[in-house]
């Protein structure tokens, strides 16, 4: 790709959009969680067509994202971008008149039919806007936005619902994403600001290692990143309920720490990343998130309230970096011409594993119950699936880093 000038300021304008259509992502993939018990009482749906609710998003993201790459690669970010928009509108305005549990379907599959084309898209624009030596920071800084969104759909969204019904906030989402719409019009072209690190690899060759890379990665993301969206997503205030034993107002305030970890520690990982190295950033984080997860399955019910929260701040600030230092190191690797399928496959597991975590965990409580016994069992389970990916994951990056050394 041919290197161009194009405006600083502009870029960093185009940067604050798509970082607000990822915060409307990320507030829609999230919002079940604090939005499940009103749609309980007000249709008397089961945790099982809750957690369906909460996993046909991640379902329909997860097979939006390799047929997304290919799209990426022929049209561009900011026309994906802009569709995706016009579907979140659509969307929003079916879930905010739904009247039962066919309804509510039909809206959350649009919804996640229109917020599974920000993030890569996002992601994609980014690289062309900056400097790769700093992506991971303005990366960061696009996390950072765009976890406001996951915030806003804890305590801010429970005061809503308390105050509003569920068709006013929504057409309140309607204006504010029609708004976003027309700034996504002034986008900067998809070009590079500055100097850009060139690549050696323009072609499609994979270096030696790499499917094994790739693959492991792939387990990653669908291990990790489930387990993360299971938590932030849907059962996390159940946990705090049914684990901890705390209201639902402590709950979602928890829910809302997490976010913030996630606001505050998004820049300053990204930087972190781009100087001890992006793929070191991954392992050291995972490990600690593992370790947080097993803490949680044992955590005693009298456990100080203040140590809850700081715990909340920690897992918050590490889940939501992890995942885009993983994106970050496959694209370090990828031929610069398969970069966006590679991404788009990669993706599409991260949320097949939300979905399936999500919607599995809501039969496994049907089932067993939502107790301390069940939560202990599916952290240990995020700890063990978590540990072992990563570690595999590193062998391979090793492997093929030395390899790409020694050529």
């Amino acid at each position: 790709m041919r290197v161009e000038e194009v405006s600083y300021r502009k870029s960093i304008f185009s940067l604050m959009v798509i970082a607000m259509a990822y915060l409307l992502a990320n507030f829609h993939r999230q919002s079940m969680a604090i939005m499940a018990p009103f749609l309980v009482e007000k249709l008397g749906i089961s945790n099982s067509q809750i957690g369906l609710l909460g996993a046909i998003v991640f379902y329909i993201y997860g097979l939006t994202q390799i047929p997304l790459g290919f799209l990426l690669a022929k049209f561009g970010g900011r026309k994906i971008i802009q569709i995706c928009l016009v579907l979140l509108i659509v969307g929003s305005f079916f879930f905010g008149r739904a009247e039962n549990f066919t309804q509510l379907l039909i809206g959350r599959f649009l919804i996640g039919l229109a917020v599974s084309g920000y993030y890569v898209p996002g992601l994609h624009l980014i690289r062309q806007w900056f400097d790769l030596r700093h992506l991971s920071y303005y990366l960061g800084i696009y996390l950072a936005i765009g976890n406001i969104g996951s915030l806003l759909s804890t305590s801010p969204y429970e005061f809503l619902l308390k105050r509003f019904s569920i068709p006013s906030i929504y057409w309140g989402f309607i204006a504010f994403t029609f708004l976003l719409l027309l700034a996504s019009l002034f986008l900067e072209d998809e070009k590079i600001v500055g100097k850009k690190v060139e690549s050696k690899d323009q072609d499609k060759a994979l270096p030696p290692y790499f499917w094994g890379f790739f693959i492991s990665l792939l387990f990653y993301g669908l291990s990790s990143y489930g387990a993360r969206q299971a938590f932030f997503s849907l059962w996390g205030p159940l946990y705090y309920t049914d684990f901890l034993g705390l209201d639902m107002t402590r709950a979602s305030f928890l829910m809302m720490v997490m976010s913030i970890g996630g606001i505050i520690y998004s820049p300053l990982s990204g930087k972190l990343a781009d100087k001890i190295g992006r793929h070191k950033a991954l392992l050291i984080q995972s490990l600690m998130i593992a370790f947080f997860w097993l803490l949680l399955a044992f955590l005693p019910r009298t456990t100080p309230y203040s140590l809850v929260l700081v715990l909340a701040f920690v897992i918050g600030a590490l889940n939501i970096t992890t995942i885009s230092n993983a994106f970050t190191s496959l694209t370090d690797f990828a031929p610069p011409a398969l970069a966006s399928i590679f991404v788009g496959i990669f993706n599409a597991f991260n949320f097949f594993g939300s979905a399936l975590y999500m919607q599995g965990l809501g039969k496994y409580f049907d089932y067993k119950g939502s107790n301390t016994q069940t939560f202990s069992t599916a952290l240990l389970m995020f700890f063990i699936s978590i540990v072992a990916i990563v570690l595999l994951n590193s062998f391979f990056y090793k492997k093929m880093a030395k390899a790409k050394v020694d050529k």
